[in-house]
């Protein structure tokens, strides 16, 4: 039989024993603990980005390229994608005119698109040299005279949209040849300003 002291000496180190595998069971699970509470916070912080995000496109609203209001109820713009027909159709347009010919690089025919939208489409093929001309100035004011909703006016940058609208102003007496010219660059109308006051006689 052991002496009490040696004994006492057994147990405590036995208890010791007990405690360092205690300890190495804790050491073991911590990790595991703190990786899912960075799991969980990298979470929350990608969910927060992504709110931020939606927040963002919400107040910006409708964006295209090269996009301009030169006047109330139209918007001009370069090329939009078929996927930007839903938020023209959400934000009021009822009416896209495509100036572009069907041999540009880049062209994508909307009118399918528009019409399962309930949108009408209306194309104007405008030659960037040739087409500001007065024919297809009062085709534009027709097509626009018929809208009961806002219209989008484009083209491949914008830059005959907002011409040919400058120019269909100008001839049916709207605004005085200067005043023209600032609507079509308030819509974008920069390069192509000098074949526009060509057509405007000027």
């Amino acid at each position: 039989m052991l002496k009490p002291k040696l004994l006492a000496i057994a147990l405590i180190a036995s208890l010791a024993l007990l405690g360092c595998e205690t300890d190495e069971d804790d050491t073991a699970e911590e990790p595991e603990a703190v990786q899912q509470q960075d799991d969980q916070a990298d979470e929350e912080e990608v969910e927060q980005v992504e709110q931020q995000d939606q927040a963002d496109e919400e107040e910006a609203g409708l964006m295209l390229p090269n996009m301009g209001e030169p006047t109330d109820g139209i918007i001009t713009s370069a090329q939009p994608e078929p996927e930007d027909f839903e938020a023209l159709a959400d934000e009021g347009v009822g009416l896209i005119i495509s100036l572009r010919e069907e041999d540009e690089d880049g062209y994508v025919d909307g009118a399918e698109k528009a019409e399962e939208l309930g949108m009408e489409y209306v194309s104007i093929p405008v030659d960037p040299d040739e087409g500001f001309t007065a024919d297809n100035a009062e085709k534009l004011a027709e097509a626009l005279g018929d809208a009961e909703d806002d219209a989008l006016v484009h083209c491949g940058t914008s830059e005959r949209a907002s011409g040919l609208l400058a120019l269909k102003t100008y001839l049916e007496g709207e605004m005085e040849r200067d005043e023209a010219l600032e609507l079509g660059e308030a819509g974008g109308l920069d390069e192509l300003r000098e074949v526009v006051e060509e057509a405007m006689g000027g």
